[in-house]
């Protein structure tokens, strides 16, 4: 198997939760050493077990956990000069999985996702081909119009790529989700274990790339408008 570049699978580590620093060291016989800088507050055994599933399910590299070091850094994190601060976790709604349908009609397949956040109905939609897995990109797609309206006008989000893969006995999805912001860009990666709903499988991988800076983009309270008529209006309503 030939492996991918070293920097390439240490870009791909830095999008894991809790990841803030990655060296990969490579021999003839492949990885040989990864070192990983973890945030404070999580557990190491926790961190290493996430890396191997991770590289298991989105490159098919099988690495024993004995050749992966993980510290836990404690105390505020340092950035660098110049680079972009990246999102941590803050407080936010919390998204629920609701609902996943699909209507086919001829060659148009349409996805709604419905999502619940701080009991409030979040519906997403996606219009594309009813092919295998033009539907399922639509799945994702539609998860990220509906997380879209908890978010402020100076972010965007796009679905990335979508790759299912064999995991053990059973089988993975590793989701790509593209943060847009003003001359910034952010791959954040999610993964979860296929279970007996294939699509709704698809919407947790995609809610795992975005757990940990969605209360961050999220604003910090709910604004809702209620239309009610004015005074001209009803007094019209009342002497027709």
């Amino acid at each position: 198997m030939v492996l991918p570049e070293r920097e390439e699978i240490e870009r791909a580590l830095l999008q894991l939760r809790g990841v803030e620093g990655v060296r990969v060291c490579l021999d003839e016989a492949g990885i040989s050493e990864i070192h990983v800088v973890a945030a404070p507050g999580l557990r190491a055994k926790n961190i290493a077990r996430d890396v191997r599933s991770f590289l298991m399910a989105s490159q098919g590299i099988d690495i024993h956990y004995r050749k992966i070091s993980v510290a836990v850094r404690q105390g505020p994190r340092i950035e660098a000069p110049g680079m972009e601060p990246e999102m941590e976790a803050g407080p936010g709604p919390r998204v629920q999985f609701r609902s996943v349908n699909i209507l086919v009609e001829g060659l148009r397949s349409e996805v709604q996702v419905e999502l619940v956040a701080e009991g409030r109905v979040l519906t997403g939609s996606a219009v594309g081909v009813p092919a295998s897995l033009g539907t399922e990109r639509l799945v994702a797609a539609a998860c990220i119009d509906a997380l879209g309206q908890v978010l402020p006008d100076s972010v965007r989000l796009m679905p990335g790529d979508l790759v299912f893969t064999r995991l053990g006995p059973g089988e993975a999805i590793v989701a790509e989700v593209l943060l847009i912001r003003p001359r910034w860009e952010q791959r954040l990666i999610g993964a979860c274990v296929v279970g007996q709903d294939r699509y709704r499988s698809i919407v947790f991988a995609v809610l795992d790339a975005l757990n940990r800076i969605l209360g961050r983009l999220s604003p910090g309270h709910w604004v809702e408008y209620k239309v009610v008529p004015d005074a001209a209006s009803a007094e019209s309503e009342d002497l027709s």
